[in-house]
This record gives C-alpha cells, sequence and structure tokens, in this order.
C-alpha cells in the first residue's frame, strides 16, 4: 500500500493524463475546423477574384505545396502522435509543454507576423458573409486558447509529477 501523498500524486497525474489528452482532442477538432476554413476560404477567394495573398490554402487541396501543407502536417503530426503516446504512457508532460510551444509560434507566426499573415481582419474579410467571418474569427481566437490551455497543463503536470 502506498502512502496519501504516494496515492494522491498518481490520481493527479491520472487526472491530468486525461486532461491533457481532452485538450488535445479539443484542439484537434478547432484545427480541423480551421483547416476546413482556409480550403473554402481558399477556393472562394480564386472564385471571386479577391486578393490572392489572402489565399492560405494548398496541396492536397489545390495543386501547390504551400505553408498549410506544412502546417497541416505539422499540427496534425504533434497532435495526433501525442494522443496515441499519451493514450500509451509513453509520453507526458514534457511533450505536451514542447507541442504547446511549438503550436503557439505557429499561431503567432501565421497570423501575426510579417506582410503574409492571415490576420484576423483578413480571415474576416475573406468571407462574404459577416457572420462566416466572426465565427472564422472566433475558432482562430479558440484554437489559441486551446493551445494556451494545454501549455499551461504541461506546466501544472510537470509541476505535480517532480
Amino acid at each position: 500500500m502506498g502512502t496519501e501523498p504516494t496515492r494522491r500524486a498518481a490520481r493527479d497525474g491520472k487526472v491530468l493524463r486525461r486532461r491533457t489528452l481532452l485538450i488535445a482532442w479539443i484542439t484537434i477538432v478547432l484545427a480541423s475546423l480551421h483547416f476546413i476554413d482556409h480550403v473554402i476560404r481558399g477556393y472562394y477567394v480564386i472564385d471571386h477574384g479577391l486578393d490572392p495573398s489572402w489565399n492560405h490554402s494548398g496541396w492536397p487541396f489545390l495543386p501547390d505545396v504551400t505553408p498549410f501543407t506544412a502546417s497541416l502536417v505539422g499540427v496534425y503530426g504533434l497532435l495526433g502522435v501525442g494522443i496515441w503516446l499519451t493514450s500509451r504512457d509513453r509520453v507526458g508532460a514534457r511533450y505536451w509543454l514542447t507541442a504547446a510551444v511549438l503550436l503557439a509560434a505557429l499561431v503567432i507566426v501565421v497570423h501575426f507576423v510579417g506582410p503574409r499573415a492571415e490576420t484576423p481582419t483578413v480571415i474576416y474579410r475573406s468571407w462574404d458573409d459577416p457572420v462566416l467571418g466572426v465565427l472564422a474569427v472566433l475558432d482562430t481566437v479558440a484554437i489559441i486558447a486551446a493551445v494556451l490551455a494545454m501549455g499551461l497543463n504541461a506546466v501544472l503536470w510537470v509541476r505535480r509529477s517532480g
């Protein structure tokens, strides 16, 4: 039989692991909605002759390999592998802290840095319908919140696991 602090640490570890998996799945859902938004807006920009710099889609939906392609592979790779390995107790808090930092860097660079950044204004203006524009921007904000939650949860997990 373990001592009370040992049992509490094990229980906390299980709770944090489950919470991590939940956050990762939520992030995958939000990212999927965001990637779908990219694809639809890409076609919309092309079909309506909008500013081509607003098209942030790419292979496998358009012929060209673009940063969209790399982010698609990177995001699903990090999250999918992380979920699979975490569910088998192969990785833990440090993996998710690293994943959160990498995903946060990706979101910041793609959406807020440089002249080709896909800012919330670009996302909103790419849609003809204000409701769809607002929903697309809110999804981006929700992704940022999910990645922040992932990072904070990972820090808490590291601190509690020692």
